[in-house]
């Protein structure tokens, strides 16, 4: 499950950086020019640090199942078969019905494979349409109420982690070729404001319509 997750992901890697515009004016600083405010939200950490993102993933586990039920209950069964099979004493009747027997179930396995995959690709889309229109409406509260003219999104594991250095991890990002920051100012990056809101127990009576 926690490989589907992360082809989930992988599935929503959208490299290149997002802007949300509209989010206010630029506002002058002393002795210049317009001061634009960006902040940067890391995708991949607000799906996992989401709360909802976890509830779907058991949702999804639960929905799976059936089919490893059954999907255990077919390998039995060719197991079963294949073993017949080796047997030096079976007839040769009883070998070639042992084979059509063994290719029955292997049929209904790739079958249960497809059925599964369907399913579950169906409901993941749904599943990331949702959280994506959450995070945005995020970006935009809180963009609106601290400031930022200006919110992007990239995919990456924290620079403190080791893994941010390894090698699959820098070949990832340059074979994006997309707009991958490579320096965040502190205060810059706002994903676990985005995190917070989105667990907030208040979001959801904030999200009423006002009047």
């Amino acid at each position: 499950m926690k490989r589907k997750w992360t082809v989930l992901m992988g599935m929503l890697t959208l490299a290149a950086a997002i802007g949300i515009s509209s989010l206010g004016r630029a506002q002058p600083v002393p002795g210049g020019g317009p001061h634009t405010r960006i902040a940067l939200i890391n995708l991949a950490q607000v799906f996992k640090g989401y709360q909802k993102v976890n509830s779907f993933a058991n949702e999804n586990k639960k929905l799976l199942e059936p089919f490893q039920d059954r999907a255990k209950k077919c390998q039995e069964q060719i197991e079963a078969w294949t073993k017949e099979m080796e047997k030096k004493e079976l007839p040769e009747a009883k070998r070639i019905e042992a084979a059509n027997a063994r290719k029955s179930y292997e049929r209904q396995l790739e079958d249960l494979g497809n059925e599964a995959k369907l399913l579950y690709t169906k409901k993941n889309e749904e599943q990331m349409l949702i959280v994506y229109k959450e995070v945005m409406e995020s970006a935009h509260r809180l963009a609106q109420s601290q400031g930022f003219e200006l919110v992007m999104h990239f995919n990456d594991v924290p620079s403190t982690m080791p893994e941010y250095w390894s090698p699959q991890n820098v070949v990832r990002k340059i074979q994006a070729g997309a707009c991958i920051p490579m320096y965040i100012a502190p205060g810059m990056d706002i994903t676990q404001s985005v995190v917070d809101f989105l667990n907030s127990p208040n979001r959801a009576v904030s999200n009423r319509p006002q009047g």
